[in-house]
């Protein structure tokens, strides 16, 4: 009978080296050493085996530069931390994604062997042991480091992997510093600083200091860094003429805890003499008006500005706020983003006249009404807020295709305006932003979100006259926050009607060119009969006017509706995930 046990290919070579006759040419009492030494050749095989076998799986198999994009992604989600045993109390380190060098020789090959990896990815000080410090500084090779310090607790002054992280050696190699922590670690770090002309390759800093009432200056090291290209001060600050503020940054994010002490107009016209500046964030940082005396100075930014963020959260600065943001002059590529802190009653209450005498000159600038070179496309409309998005659009109409599609895709300008301040609606204030529809530049808009306060608002103010200037729109969505469908009868009422702009004009239809309308419909039909009505009789009503709907959107629970096999024939009915309190049309649609 045949032998059915299987027998590998390899046994005649364990039998050559391990048998009687194989080792009868060694003395007895070296057999044992001479097997062991043979086994030890034999793993060594096996591993090479194994290895080569590795070599042709699948994450093995993948060029470097993939490997390296995997690690890369694992970096963000697998970030060292720093725990502590239970028990005993003691301070561990866990190695997050640094494990990965310890799966196969090709992974460790590729991780140690790529300097980005150990210089692009941001080092939290406090997460990684201070004995991987020489292991960090040789994988990264001559990279600069992006070193980060996060600690709430000042009892981090005494730890000895914090003292070794911020020893002159590291910090002569960092590209990025960032400290998020209180004043008294923020101390130490400054004093642990070599001389600002040995940090000369530090590129961006950020400081934000915890656990202080005031908004306290930073120790004067900081003060001296003249290569930056970006710089983040949250909660504490630096001389408004310091050479901190280089010519040279791009990026300035300037935040104070409670508004103080507040600048001059002087002051933060020293800004303007960043000639590089792209992005400027500035959080509660308001000169004080009565400072400048009558007639507030202009403050124009250089034309490298592409990003303009003016918040205020103190009910305080607010009409400030106001005055400062009509005072400030940008490129006209220049996105601008405003927002007005919450107003109460009492010696608090704004004069309404200089609202309205701010806001008119502030919206026609901000909302493209005095650009002919910035075509509005997009208005999202709600009770607090007014968010506009426009294009640059060729000067000339001499200007070749190929310049007209440059200007057109170079990015987009969005530009808002917050003001919960004025929204209460409570005597002696009613402010909405739809009350200065008369200052936006409607002509060559294609989409409006609105919500369902603003369409009350307007109806009821009787300005959707105001709208007929929109001639080019084509898609209109309604914003979902709570039901009140009454008010969304005035919208397909309105969309519905003929309209005159000026008493003896001929009526108008609103929008005529109107294809998509989005409305956040409830699932419940039977709710909603005379809603049902009113939207087959807009329907056919925009028909005979000769502007008729193509596309009706809703949400999915509404596609059960009885009433769209009868207007399924006359328009596409389409059912999304409908939004909460965002806009269903989005800019994509632009």
């Amino acid at each position: 009978m045949e032998d059915s046990t299987s027998i590998s290919p390899w046994s005649s070579l364990v039998n050559s080296r391990f048998s009687d006759s194989a080792l009868s040419c060694v003395p007895r009492g070296l057999h044992l050493q001479t097997m062991d030494s043979e086994l030890d050749s034999l793993m060594q095989a096996v591993f090479q085996a194994r290895r080569m076998r590795n070599l042709k799986a699948g994450p093995c198999a993948l060029p470097t530069e993939i490997i390296v994009g995997i690690f890369e992604c694992l970096q963000l989600e697998w970030r060292p931390q720093r725990g502590v045993e239970y028990g005993s109390g003691n301070v561990v380190f866990y190695i997050g994604w640094i494990s990965v060098s310890h799966v196969c020789s090709l992974w460790r090959e590729v991780a140690l062997g790529t300097p980005s990896l150990w210089s692009r990815a941001t080092l939290n000080i406090l997460d990684i042991s201070h004995k991987f410090i020489p292991d960090i500084l040789l994988r990264s090779q001559s990279a600069l480091l992006d070193i980060q310090l996060d600690f709430e607790d000042d009892g981090g002054s005494t730890d000895t992997s914090l003292n070794a992280w911020l020893s002159p050696s590291i910090l002569r190699r960092t590209r990025r510093l960032g400290l998020s922590t209180s004043m008294d670690l923020i101390a130490l770090a400054a004093g642990h600083m070599p001389p600002s002309q040995d940090m000369g390759q530090l590129r961006e800093l950020s400081v934000t200091v915890w656990g202080v009432d005031d908004n306290p200056e930073l120790p004067a090291p900081f003060h001296e860094f003249t290569g930056l290209t970006s710089l983040t001060l949250v909660d504490c600050r630096v001389p408004w003429r310091s050479s901190l503020f280089s010519s040279q940054i791009t990026s300035l994010h300037l935040s104070q805890r409670n508004s103080e002490p507040r600048p001059s107009y002087s002051d933060v016209n020293a800004l303007t003499a960043l000639h590089s500046l792209e992005t400027l964030y500035l959080e509660d940082i308001v000169p004080l008006s009565s400072q400048a005396g009558g007639n507030l100075p202009e403050i124009t930014f250089p034309k490298s500005l592409r990003k303009l963020t003016i918040s205020a959260t103190y009910e305080e600065i607010a009409m400030d706020t106001l005055r400062f943001i009509t005072h400030i002059n940008t490129p006209f590529r220049c996105s601008r983003d405003h927002r007005i802190p919450l107003l109460r009653t009492g010696h608090l209450l704004p004069d309404m006249a200089l609202v309205d005498d701010i806001l008119g000159r502030l919206l026609p600038g901000l909302f493209f009404a005095q650009y002919d070179d910035v075509e509005e496309r997009y208005l999202e409309l709600t009770s607090s807020c007014a968010r506009v998005i426009g294009y640059p659009v060729a000067s000339s109409k001499s200007a070749s295709p190929r310049s007209r599609l440059s200007q057109s895709t170079s990015g987009i300008i969005d530009n808002r305006l917050e003001t919960p301040a004025f929204t209460e609606g409570s005597p002696p204030i009613s402010f909405r932003l739809s009350n200065y529809l008369s200052l936006f530049a409607f002509e060559r808009l294609h989409t409006i979100n609105l919500d369902i306060f603003t369409i009350h608002n307007i109806a009821r103010s009787g300005s959707w006259s105001c709208l007929l200037r929109a001639n080019a729109v084509r898609r209109i969505g309604v914003i979902e926050t709570y039901m009140m469908h009454a008010h969304l009868l005035q919208l397909l009422d309105a969309l519905g009607t003929r309209h005159v702009r000026v008493p003896g004009d001929e009526t108008v239809v609103l929008f005529p060119q109107l294809e998509v309308l989005a409305l956040p419909l409830s699932e419940y039909e039977m709710e909603h009969g005379d809603l049902v009505g009113i939207l087959v009789t807009l329907v056919h009503a925009r028909r005979e006017q000769g502007a008729p709907l193509r596309e009706l959107v809703i949400p999915r629970g509404a596609m059960d509706w009885s009433v769209w096999s009868t207007l399924g024939t006359l328009l596409k009915v389409s059912g999304i995930d409908y939004p909460p309190y965002a806009s269903p049309i989005g800019l994509e649609y632009m």
